[in-house]
């Protein structure tokens, strides 16, 4: 294993061989391996059951060890226990380890953190074209928190790859995402000074491209780049984002899901044009299921669709039932579909997410009885 700087002690390393022994227990009892089938719904082919994915991120991965999201943002191996632990808990296909940074502060951007959400950015080291020569590529293997997702997804492809994919997490290319310049300055740039805009996302392409290429190496199967497109135009996704979407897809190693927030309905064919693997996106959104499948049928691409937050905060049980009946009827098509949850809300109880597992295990058999 390549070495990023941080090391398990022999007890730590017991504790994580312990719950992943547990998390193979349990792997065992089923026809075939989690790996298998992800691996069968990407060829387009029907496995035993539709694979289920948990998107947990930082905060629900946090309240369920009994530590703080601030916690798993700044303590690597708290944060490899806390995901491996829900892992365990709750008996979802695949490990939800997210990014620590997009890279922001080692782009030199100020954070502002809480013990409750994740660090966001809110002063840049760029105002202006003339701050350009302020920025300095980082270095992905060795600078800030960037070599910690590297290090948690090479231990999780060593303890568990066999048997499960491993995604890595970063930002979307491009000059959408506030990475380098703070989301209220880069609104105003891309109407203002498009040159700016520009020098923006290529310095962010440059970058993303380092750090995707680093997770492929470390172990990642597969990447999810996330966008914020629910903030702008059609024209402006396709001056500003489209054209880093297609180099980027053009030099990594492996695939690209992109995971959205807000009514994607206008930029979903164009991420199909530039050749991402799939979609992530969950039934809350305003973008609707149907145009997501005819755009994903067109071009071959995998549909990760999920379960509400709101309706995993609040339930009850049989609405979370019904709502998992309803998106898996929706959504399978004969392969090519990944059950799934929205971002999982710090305040989700243990039981719903219990009653959701179950509802993905008993729907989810195939062929469908319904």
């Amino acid at each position: 294993m390549k070495d990023y700087g941080i090391q398990l002690t022999k007890e730590e390393e017991a504790q994580v061989d312990d719950i992943c022994a547990k998390i193979r227990e349990r792997v065992k009892k089923e026809a075939i391996t989690p790996r298998q089938r992800f691996e069968a719904v990407y060829r387009g082919e029907t496995p035993d059951r539709i694979p289920i994915q948990v998107c947990a991120l930082g905060l629900h991965a946090a309240s369920n060890y009994g530590v703080t999201p601030g916690d798993l943002y700044s303590k690597p191996k708290v944060s490899l226990l806390a995901y491996l632990t829900h892992l365990e808990r709750f008996g979802y296909d695949t490990p939800s380890a997210f990014r620590f940074s997009a890279g922001e502060k080692e782009f030199g951007m100020e954070l502002a953190h809480t013990e409750q959400a994740v660090p966001f950015g809110i002063k840049g080291v760029v105002e202006t074209a003339n701050d350009l020569g302020k920025v300095k590529l980082p270095n992905v293997y060795k600078d800030g928190t960037l070599p910690w997702q590297l290090w948690m997804i090479s231990v999780l492809k060593e303890k568990l790859g066999d048997i499960m994919p491993i995604h890595g997490f970063t930002v979307i290319p491009g000059a959408v995402a506030p990475v380098i310049m703070p989301m209220d300055k880069l609104l105003l740039a891309l109407r203002k000074d498009p040159v700016l805009a520009h020098c923006l996302g290529a310095l962010l392409m440059k970058f993303v491209i380092d750090y995707g290429t680093a997770l492929f190496e470390a172990g990642a199967d597969m990447l999810h780049i996330v966008g914020i497109d629910d903030q702008v135009s059609y024209a402006m996704h396709r001056q500003f984002e489209f054209p880093y979407v297609c180099g980027l897809l053009k030099s990594l190693p492996g695939p690209c899901f992109i995971i959205g927030a807000g009514d994607w309905s206008h930029v979903i064919e164009s991420y199909a044009q530039a050749g991402i693997h799939g979609f992530y996106l969950h039934s809350g959104q305003p973008t609707p299921l149907d145009k997501i499948n005819e755009v994903a049928d067109k071009y071959n691409c995998t549909v990760r669709y999920g379960v509400s937050s709101n309706t995993l905060v609040h339930g009850p049980a049989e609405k979370i039932r019904e709502e998992v009946k309803s998106v898996i009827k929706q959504g399978w098509r004969g392969g090519r579909f990944v059950l799934t949850t929205d971002t999982l809300d710090i305040n989700t109880p243990a039981e719903n997410l219990d009653v959701f597992m179950e509802a993905a295990r008993e729907y989810g058999k195939l062929p469908l009885k319904y």
